[in-house]
């Protein structure tokens, strides 16, 4: 353990020094990612733009915290929400989770539409509550969808399951 410490120490005191070209940022990287790797037992890890991504040894990835609308995997089921700022994403190729911060009503209202408008209606649960609002849905065999609107916060949470085909 002393023969870890040390040499981490030692490379965390550089880091205020290496502020330049972007070295900071190289080296907390890299250590993140050589952490990260240790923790899931060697799965390739790839850091980009706030976000992870871990590949497994199958080649399946999950994707978190990126600040983006996700494009691939299970998202790409998902109609864009072109409103609010995205707080955090969960994508792999089965799941994904979306949070959204700064949304209206009538932004969860429209959304929900075009989940509708998307197929997302078998066996449709529409909970409206004080506080949260909340749209439960199948397309057809292929995919549920989740979504809940926390009024007072202004806050949602888009979640979708793949299922097995």
């Amino acid at each position: 353990m002393k023969k870890v410490f040390v040499p981490v120490v030692c490379l965390l005191m550089l880091l205020p020094i290496a502020t330049g070209c972007g070295v900071k940022e190289k080296i907390s990287r890299e250590i993140t990612e050589g952490i990260i790797n240790k923790v899931t037992d060697g799965a390739d890890i790839d850091l980009n733009e706030g976000a992870f991504t871990i590949t497994g040894e199958d080649g399946e990835k999950l994707t978190i915290g990126s600040a983006k609308w996700p494009e691939d995997q299970a998202a790409a089921m998902l109609p864009k929400l072109n409103k609010g700022e995205i707080a955090s994403v969960m994508n792999s190729a089965d799941a994904c989770i979306i949070t959204i911060n700064d949304i209206s009503e009538k932004d969860y209202d429209q959304y929900v539409k075009t989940l509708e408008k998307e197929g997302f209606v078998n066996d449709a649960i529409i909970l409206d509550e004080d506080n949260n609002k909340s749209y439960f849905a199948y397309l057809d065999d292929k995919a549920t969808v989740a979504v809940s609107y926390y009024i007072p916060d202004k806050f949602l949470t888009i979640s979708l399951e793949k299922f097995n085909e």
